[in-house]
């Protein structure tokens, strides 16, 4: 026993002077990286940023403006009461000679087969010093007399529910605000006449026939009717997904937010998101009549007046990509 244990202090003091402990590392000890799963992101290439997800396009701007007359107003006019809910607008401009360029829209409530229906008409008279401004190809005459601040018009022939007799002059402003109250109504600006004989048409730089009485032009495709009595090049539609060779109407442009367009109009419905299915804004059930109904992914908002009617196709994300306009009659 003895002998055991200067054994064991001798078997205790050589462990203590072993080799020396290592020094203390100033730096954290690695932790090992925790096994991935799945795909990996591919490491960034020098000289590459890394890739952001891509903003929605800004909406353009309505730029909001009364219809063209053809001539440069300077004179503004709404029409007093008439008819069922009647409105009515007319731009005039005095000449030296006393004649007169003038051009008026107006619409009104009527009943049609038991049915209320919205009936809209124009007339337009340039030069106009007597004889009567035509309205329509029916024979119907429109009679203004400009006396002051007050206007007048008397009418012979046609069938209209009810026509303005009586206008007064407001100011500029005045008249826009009313104008959006009022329906589409004969005033979309085409990027070429509707109506040209068919050697002009034929002669347009860069006209492609697609198929019969079917062309593409300037970024526009045309339709035009068949079998027309004068021979000449009449257009039945024109659609377009270019800014700069669409129709027209109130400055809503390829580019706006289709709520932008609805608030141009009278319209009841204010977010086009909300529509599930063909809902009218304005207007009967056959005549004038303001609609907006799914599309696809997007939607579309027709107006129409009874002759001619102008359609706003918009994609999921709200924005307008192409304007399209058709002849009715």
């Amino acid at each position: 026993m003895k002998r055991i244990i200067p054994l064991m202090l001798a078997l205790i003091l050589l462990a203590a002077c072993g080799a020396p402990a290592s020094e203390p590392s100033d730096s954290p000890a690695e932790t090992p990286a925790a096994p991935t799963t799945g795909a990996q992101e591919p490491p960034e290439q020098p000289g590459e940023a890394p890739a952001t997800p891509s903003a929605a396009p800004e909406p353009v701007a309505v730029e909001f403006a009364l219809p063209d007359p053809g001539f440069k107003p300077d004179s503004w006019w709404l029409a007093e009461s008439f008819g069922d809910a009647g409105q009515a607008l007319m731009l005039t401009r005095s000449g030296e000679d006393g004649a007169l360029d003038l051009k008026c829209w107006f619409n009104s409530m009527t009943e049609r087969e038991n049915r209320p229906e919205l009936e809209c008409g124009s007339f337009t008279a340039l030069g106009y010093s007597g004889g009567g401004a035509a309205m329509d190809e029916e024979g119907a005459l429109a009679y203004p007399a400009l006396e002051g601040d007050t206007l007048t018009v008397t009418y012979s022939g046609g069938d209209y529910a009810a026509t303005p007799e009586r206008f007064t002059r407001v100011s500029e402003d005045e008249a826009l605000e009313a104008f959006r109250a009022m329906p589409y109504n004969d005033e979309a600006v085409l990027p070429i006449p509707s109506r040209m004989t068919r050697e002009e048409f034929e002669a347009l730089p860069g006209l492609e026939r697609e198929a019969e009485d079917r062309y593409t032009y300037d970024g526009m495709t045309l339709g035009l009717a068949g079998g027309s009595f004068s021979g000449d090049a009449v257009i039945w539609t024109l659609h377009s997904e270019n800014a700069a060779s669409a129709p027209s109407v109130r400055g809503v442009s390829i580019g706006c937010a289709a709520n932008d367009a609805l608030a141009c109009f009278p319209s009841v419905v204010t977010d086009i998101a909300e529509v599930t299915e063909e809902q009218s804004f304005y207007g009967g059930d056959f005549y004038a009549r303001g609609s907006v109904a799914p599309d696809g992914s997007g939607y579309v908002i027709t107006v129409n007046d009874g002759r001619s009617a102008v359609r706003f196709f918009s994609g999921a994300d709200g924005i307008i990509y192409a304007i399209s306009w058709q002849r009715m009659v």
